[in-house]
């Protein structure tokens, strides 16, 4: 498997949340062709600073609409007066005893428009990378980062993985998991993990639930918090994330092994070989969008 799968970004989130004690250090050696004292800094709120440090997003401020709170936060400027593009949360002072910082979320159909923000091209390999590292020196890290990739192949559907599971085929650190069924073929949603564990993946019919628009079987990872910053720094130092690789830090697909008594030698999975056709898979897989 010397070829690299990529998965591609499909949701983010990240948090403009700087240490204001840096940044007097940073305004008053000069760095800044403004002149800044320490009582103006303390004076500027999260969202000032923001805009300061995010040019992109202060020359479109007027296309933004206040919204209702959202997660936590006090406040929630919609652009366009929707959040299904990109939505940003902030703290008046005073509302919450917790510093939260400012909370940017983009959803899929929003990142083009992300990307095109920061003069940035989606295709390129490493435009994920060059954006993370402008986050990265921007003072954010990232709070949600989901993965996916698309096999237009639909070798194996959801249903597929639901029997692994449970005829035991399954070599995985996942103890449990969660099924959205149908009771048809296809329709289906095979979920490991949680988002209250921070890490979840999906794998579940696109076609059947984009009606066709995307024709594939979608596997999608969803990281938060210690994982999304995790994963953040890894693609601040690597272009891409390979998605065969990835996929098996989840789990296996493995031959059932049996003991001279016949029974299920369960306690030796790390020594159990691929599934014949789900190794043949991994071995042939060819990405395309």
């Amino acid at each position: 498997m010397d070829k690299i799968i990529k998965l591609k970004l499909d949701w983010l989130a990240f948090t403009f949340k700087p240490d204001r004690h840096e940044l007097k250090k940073f305004y008053n050696c000069g760095s800044l062709t403004e002149h800044y004292n320490d009582d103006l800094i303390d004076s500027k709120s999260d969202l000032d600073l923001f805009f300061e440090f995010f040019p992109e997003f202060e020359k479109i401020q007027e296309d933004f609409l206040i919204m209702s709170g959202y997660s936590h936060y006090e406040n929630v400027l919609g652009y366009l007066g929707v959040s299904d593009k990109c939505r940003i949360s902030y703290n008046t002072e005073g509302y919450s005893t917790v510093e939260m910082g400012v909370n940017v979320s983009v959803p899929s159909h929003g990142l083009e428009w992300l990307f095109g923000l920061f003069d940035l091209n989606i295709d390129d390999d490493d435009a994920v990378q060059k954006l993370f590292l402008l986050l990265k020196e921007r003072h954010c890290h990232c709070s949600r980062i989901d993965l996916a990739f698309d096999d237009f192949g639909k070798t194996f559907r959801p249903s597929h993985y639901i029997t692994w599971w449970f005829n035991g085929n399954f070599r995985s650190k996942f103890r449990k998991m969660q099924i959205a069924s149908t009771s048809r073929d296809i329709g289906n949603t095979f979920y490991l993990g949680s988002r209250k564990t921070g890490k979840m993946l999906r794998i579940y019919d696109k076609d059947f639930e984009s009606d066709g628009v995307i024709d594939a079987v979608r596997y999608e990872f969803e990281l938060h918090v210690d994982y999304a910053r995790d994963m953040f720094q890894y693609l601040c130092d690597h272009a891409v994330v390979d998605f065969i690789a990835y996929l098996r830090t989840y789990f296996d697909i493995c031959e059932l092994k049996y003991k001279k008594d016949g029974s299920l030698d369960s306690r030796n999975k790390d020594k159990w070989s691929l599934l014949p056709e789900w190794k043949e898979w991994l071995d042939n897989l060819d990405f395309s969008e």
